[in-house]
């Protein structure tokens, strides 16, 4: 990541970039005095997605939801990418808060907004 970016990424409030970058695309939008303004990136991101049988026992559930995030974490870490994502609906509370107690996902305030392509 150059200093510029760099530079934006820290104005930022809340959303910083992920110190590694795997861009698909990135472009820079430059002012009128061809200085830097504005940089969007598409990059890849990894996001786990774990589905378990709701007729097994919790303790069994946990086990192998354990396991799952184990893969996802060696997996993400084999791909370089720096970040895990999972999206959890607002009706899984008790799973999220699993999430961030067991596994040290970050609860985030923001907004997700999802386009199909």
């Amino acid at each position: 990541m150059n200093d510029w970016i760099k530079k934006l990424s820290d104005k930022q409030k809340d959303f910083k970039l992920p110190d590694r970058l795997i861009p698909v695309i990135e472009r820079t939008i430059l002012d009128d005095k061809n200085e830097p303004i504005a940089y969007g990136v598409v990059q890849l991101t990894a996001e786990a997605i774990i589905l378990t049988d709701p007729d097994i026992p919790i303790i069994t559930s946990a086990k192998a939801m354990r396991e799952l995030m184990q893969w996802a974490e060696f997996g993400t870490d084999k791909a370089g990418i720096s970040q895990l994502h999972c999206f959890v609906k607002n009706t899984n509370e008790k799973l999220a808060r699993t999430l961030e107690r067991k596994f040290g996902f970050i609860r985030t305030k923001d907004i997700v907004l999802v386009k199909n392509l």
